[in-house]
């Protein structure tokens, strides 16, 4: 019996010990994974804050018009990666798609009216304010709990923000009011996103991929009567405007795909 102990003994710490270090392998790729996503969210985020005011700036392209652009390369960009294996299509009803539809429109169009009419600290204020809102929301209506630790990751952002943006604050009455829709209704897209991705047992692109047009349809009429399309008289104007634009289009597949992974995955 003895003798069997001992036999035994070296196999099963050598089980437990392969199974410890697949065990951290997992974690550590795991970590990788969320780190490699969230950065992608972030650059991207940034460059389309750049580009926006770039267009707005020289291409004389409204906001609206801009946001429909961008959700059809979105659109096209889905359709690439279906093409390609990436994701498989799910049939769901548009009914349980036009909420979220509905919230990101105001989203994007609120969040760009507030990028046009603010200073880039403005922005970033309000903006910055969109993680707290949402926990709040998430608190409030679906009894989501947060750790300690959590909350207290949210003072040194918002602190670092306000602190770097202080300088740069210039409120106006309609510009206060168009950051104010846009955080709202950035705090509902997110937690809707949530829910919806839980409800209808759907991946990120399965679901952007009914949302994305349908929100570009849902703007159109907007652009037709608030927005006029610019022109412009020289070949140099076209081309700056076309690169722009496309530049854009694929940051904004970039930044829908990464928000909508981040949410499911953090």
């Amino acid at each position: 019996m003895v003798q069997d102990k001992v036999k035994h003994e070296p196999f099963s710490s050598y089980s437990s010990n392969k199974h410890a270090a697949l065990s951290a392998a997992h974690i550590l790729k795991e970590q990788i994974r969320v780190v490699s996503g969230c950065s992608s969210n972030i650059l991207s985020s940034i460059g389309i804050i750049f580009l926006n005011k770039y267009i707005f700036s020289h291409c004389h392209i409204k906001t609206m018009t801009l946001t429909a652009i961008q959700m059809i390369f979105t659109s096209f960009g889905l359709v690439i990666c279906l093409q390609m294996n990436t994701f498989v299509r799910k049939k769901v009803s548009l009914m349980k798609v036009l909420p979220l539809a509905i919230s990101f429109c105001a989203f994007v169009v609120f969040t760009n009216l507030s990028l046009e009419y603010n200073t880039i600290g403005t922005y970033q204020l309000f903006k910055v304010l969109t993680t707290p809102v949402v926990a709040v929301l998430s608190w409030q209506y679906y009894r989501i709990h947060y750790s300690r630790t959590v909350i207290a990751t949210l003072i040194p952002v918002v602190i670092g923000v306000c602190t770097h943006s202080v300088n740069d604050i210039k409120l106006t009455l309609f510009g206060t009011a168009v950051a104010s829709v846009g955080v709202i209704s950035a705090s509902l897209y997110q937690v809707w996103i949530a829910e919806r991705v839980k409800e209808l047992e759907m991946n990120s692109q399965q679901l952007l991929f009914y949302q994305a047009p349908l929100s570009a349809v849902l703007l159109m009429p907007f652009i037709f009567f608030m927005e006029e399309l610019p022109t412009y008289t020289t070949y140099e104007e076209k081309q700056t405007a076309f690169a722009a634009i496309l530049a854009s289009g694929i940051v904004a597949f970039a930044v829908n795909l990464s928000v909508y992974w981040v949410i499911k995955n953090t």
